[in-house]
């Protein structure tokens, strides 16, 4: 807990974490006033991540008539969903519970040593993480199962309309 307790804390500040808040709050904000973020070429501002959670924050923003808080809550949720569905994953490969919750700690290790400052921050990241994690642990809880391949498939665009960084998993996924 001492690892994520600063995090946890932050979450109703009225501050930003980072720059990056201001501007995904801003483009969230747009989407909760009935705007288009990707209506026309930009002219002095761009968005230069996917529109998945522009949208899902800003329609949420809309009910909590605050978009970065509610992007705070939905990356510590993501959070906590990416250390469930690491152990999920591990677990199925191992059949050990000890082994999976390892894994799942590990994550939480991991990501409050080295990147506290994504946890419970108004940034798409965690959020795209836990959707590959999600498509990944779909794909390996029954790959000969058409319910879970799509599942999985669904996960991984998401994921990706998201982050478009967080190729590398169904990239995998869709070599192997």
């Amino acid at each position: 807990w001492t690892l994520v307790w600063l995090p946890l804390g932050r979450i109703s500040a009225h501050y930003e974490i980072s720059h990056n808040e201001g501007w995904n709050a801003y483009l969230q904000q747009v989407v909760a006033d009935g705007g288009r973020i990707y209506g026309q070429a930009p002219v002095y501002t761009y968005a230069n991540y996917p529109m998945l959670s522009f949208h899902l924050i800003g329609l949420l923003g809309k009910l909590t008539h605050d978009v970065n808080v509610t992007g705070r809550w939905i990356s510590l949720l993501s959070f906590v969903a990416l250390a469930i569905l690491s152990g999920l994953v591990a677990g199925r490969f191992t059949g050990s519970r000890r082994c999976a919750l390892f894994s799942a700690l590990s994550v939480v290790i991991f990501i409050g040593t080295m990147k506290a400052d994504r946890i419970g921050m108004n940034d798409p990241h965690l959020l795209g993480m836990a959707l590959i994690a999600f498509g990944f642990y779909a794909y390996v809880r029954d790959p000969e199962s058409s319910l879970w391949l799509r599942l999985s498939a669904i996960a991984f665009v998401l994921g990706l309309f998201t982050k478009q960084t967080l190729l590398p998993f169904p990239l995998a996924v869709a070599i192997q």
